[in-house]
């Protein structure tokens, strides 16, 4: 039988706890508006209301036109154009790189 000793769990356990609830300061200025970004480039553009309507606030991403979700996921007569999630998609090594820094440091600050 093997034995498993964790010496400082619970000071771990407690400074993850800490660094998670850090964690929606973390976004504002790198997930959200990265996706937003990336996503304006691929956006449909007619009138350009819907590239206008996209805003990011922390890891959300929204489009506030009216028909921003049936254009994304489509309809049964129109095929679905998923700019927002390709552009995730696409820049994820961009944003997943910059949260993981941020949780880093926070981690780092309660450890």
């Amino acid at each position: 039988m093997i034995a498993v000793e964790i010496v400082g769990a619970r000071e771990l356990a407690r400074a993850l706890d800490e660094a998670v609830r850090g964690i929606p300061d973390l976004a504002p200025a790198t997930v959200g508006d990265t996706i937003l970004a990336a996503a304006r480039q691929r956006v449909p553009v007619r009138s350009g209301t819907l590239r206008a309507s996209g805003s990011a606030r922390g890891m959300d991403v929204r489009y506030s036109a009216p028909y921003a979700a049936p254009v994304h996921w489509g309809t049964r007569s129109m095929e679905p154009n998923p700019w927002l999630t390709i552009a995730a998609d696409r820049s994820e090594d961009v944003w997943v790189s910059a949260y993981a820094e941020a949780l880093q440091g926070e981690l780092n600050r309660k450890i």
